[in-house]
């Protein structure tokens, strides 16, 4: 690195980083909401059939397990993002757009 693309790190601070990944990870005493349970249930009802799909028109191979696992990835990350956004509440069948 040249002086010019230098990035100014503070120094690591341990409590910052379990701060950072209790956010991350919603490591907290709220319970999901009943909307927020559902909307998890929706995206994963959708994601087991599209891994099914992908499962039984791909070949065996990396191509399919790199697939599958990209669906499980978007899953985990709706899931988190479904989770840390308490205040958002969506009909779940789609007929009302985001409040």
């Amino acid at each position: 690195m040249n002086k010019d693309t230098e990035v100014n790190r503070e120094p690591l601070d341990p409590d910052a980083g379990i701060h950072e990944v209790e956010e991350a990870f919603v490591f907290n005493d709220n319970a999901p909401t009943q909307a927020q349970k559902a909307m998890c249930e929706h995206i994963e009802a959708y994601a087991r059939g599209l891994a099914f799909e992908i499962a039984t028109m791909v070949p065996e191979g990396k191509h399919r397990t790199v697939a599958i696992n990209n669906v499980l990835g978007a899953v985990l990350w709706a899931r988190q993002g479904i989770l840390t956004a308490r205040l958002v509440e969506v009909n779940v069948c789609g007929e009302n757009p985001v409040q």
